[in-house]
């Protein structure tokens, strides 16, 4: 299988486990409301929220293996790749035991439970929940490195088949949980049991598929982790602003508000998540790919390839805003009930952050995949901490408005100015010819989609009416792009691209 040819099966396959994922974390909400209940699912949601900075103990790791195993494989040089494996697997062990016993302490200080304010009972009785969750996200965190050896080695595909499988896996067994009374506790012990099954199945799957790797406790090498911190610290400083931007949240409206608000905030955020995610795929599916090119010093493939991916991520930009302006709470309304429906204005800002942050995914895919992230990576530590303030000083004045626009803020103007700036330099196009190339080529179509769904807007109040509305609308802004924002090449390149997916 050639490269380009493997890219767009993994490509393909990881719209496929989009389409999967989407599909069970859709019809999973429902099914959370109906046996929880509006609080103890927004509770639940926050126990999620509690764990995600427990990440940031791997130091970075994790992509730093990714990226050298990547580079190990472009040289066949099998021996550093055994190496990169085996030191990751063994340092992240023992990043899952600080993270353990850092939970262990905010338990015991109580910090941790002041979080979870709730009038359905103490925030104690959910304790257990929490201890059986974060032992599986401790065992998940070692086993991580398996699957993204498969993204390092260029067989994403595969690894989005056993994502997809472990998405069907999570809503049967946790449907299952919740009909016998489980409760929050019962769907931490699911989270637990697949966070260790996935691991265990991607490292049988790993050592079959490839004879040459090879993992042993002799191949960890403490000079090698020595080596990886540095572009780890980086990369960890990365991770912090990601878990201030996108992992707390939850938790400032808990403690500001309580767990009863987190629920209309935390589905809204899952629906423009979902869209992220769509986006998203075929940027870090690439970044293998991207990696190895640059390995090589293959700088026209790169530049062709950049330019292609900010054309794709303008237009699904243009094409998420209008439909979510016009039919996105009512998507909510039909999918989750009244009830969980976010304001409009909180709404709009949680759209204006996907489009940013669509906008940025070509120049971060390119930043992290060639490991040109140090200044980066310091501009989302500050990014982090302004989200952070911003959140927590105006979620008192506003409520859930003010968290969703202490996002907002500084996403657009610190790594929204920087990425989009810096992707373009880096690949050698002046950002100003690039911005303008890809926003005229794409005002007939967003005129013409907008015309469309302000006529529909009203259209939308039943399943099949909001069925037809939006398809109605993404109907006439993808044949608009295809006739009039596209080239010759592009178009063929787009064709060849579903056919090899």
């Amino acid at each position: 299988m050639t490269r380009i040819r493997r890219l767009f099966s993994s490509i393909g396959a990881s719209y496929l486990r989009f389409a999967v994922m989407s599909a069970c974390s859709l019809a999973a909400v429902p099914i959370y409301l109906h046996f929880l209940g509006k609080e103890q699912y927004g509770l639940w949601l926050t126990l999620l929220s509690v764990l995600m900075p427990l990440s940031l103990m791997s130091v970075g790791f994790p992509t730093v293996s990714q990226n050298m195993l990547a580079e190990a494989r472009a040289r066949n040089d099998w021996q550093t790749a055994n190496r990169v494996l085996s030191t990751s697997f063994i340092f992240l062990c023992v990043a899952a035991v600080s993270a353990c016993m850092l939970m262990a302490v905010g338990l015991h200080l109580g910090v941790v439970q002041a979080l979870l304010k709730t009038r359905s009972g103490p925030a104690a009785s959910v304790v257990p929940a929490l201890v059986i969750a974060l032992a599986g996200f401790a065992l998940g965190q070692p086993l991580q490195v398996f699957r993204l050896a498969f993204r390092a080695f260029e067989r994403v595909d595969i690894e989005q088949y056993g994502l997809a499988a472990l998405s069907i896996a999570n809503l049967l067994l946790t449907a299952l949980a919740l009909w016998v009374g489980g409760g929050i506790t019962g769907v931490a012990a699911v989270y637990a049991l697949l966070q260790v099954a996935a691991g265990v199945v991607f490292f049988a799957a790993l050592t079959r598929r490839f004879a040459r790797l090879r993992f042993t406790a002799r191949d960890f090498s403490l000079s090698l982790a020595r080596r990886m911190l540095p572009p780890g610290f980086h990369f960890f400083v990365v991770s912090v602003s990601g878990v201030l931007m996108w992992g707390i949240d939850n938790l400032v409206i808990a403690s500001a508000m309580g767990v009863a608000f987190v629920t209309a905030f935390a589905i809204a955020s899952r629906l423009t998540s979902l869209l992220r995610g769509l986006i998203a795929m075929p940027f870090s599916t690439s970044g293998p790919t991207i990696t190895a090119l640059s390995a090589e010093g293959r700088e026209t493939p790169l530049r062709r390839l950049f330019f292609l991916s900010t054309r794709l991520a303008f237009s699904a930009a243009a094409i998420f805003a209008v439909e979510l302006a016009f039919f996105g709470r009512d998507f909510i309304r039909l999918w989750a009930g009244r009830a969980v429906v976010v304001d409009g204005p909180t709404f709009m800002a949680l759209v204006a952050v996907l489009v940013v942050n669509v906008l940025q995914q070509p120049a971060y895919a390119f930043i992290i995949a060639t490991t040109r992230h140090r200044t980066f990576s310091w501009l989302c530590l500050l990014e982090g901490a302004a989200n952070l303030v911003l959140s927590l000083w105006w979620v008192h004045r506003w409520g859930v408005l003010g968290v969703a626009s202490g996002t907002l803020v500084p996403h657009a103007l610190i790594s929204g100015v920087y990425l989009l700036v810096a992707g373009a330099r880096m690949n050698g196009f002046a950002f100003t010819d690039l911005w303008k190339t890809n926003l005229l080529s794409l005002v007939f179509p967003a005129t013409a989609s907008v015309v469309a769904a302000f006529f529909l807007r009203s259209f939308s109040a039943t399943w099949s009416e909001w069925i037809v509305s939006t398809s109605v609308t993404l109907l006439i802004f993808a044949l608009t792009c295809w006739m009039t924002a596209t080239t010759a090449e592009e178009r063929g390149i787009l064709a060849a691209a579903l056919r090899a997916a």
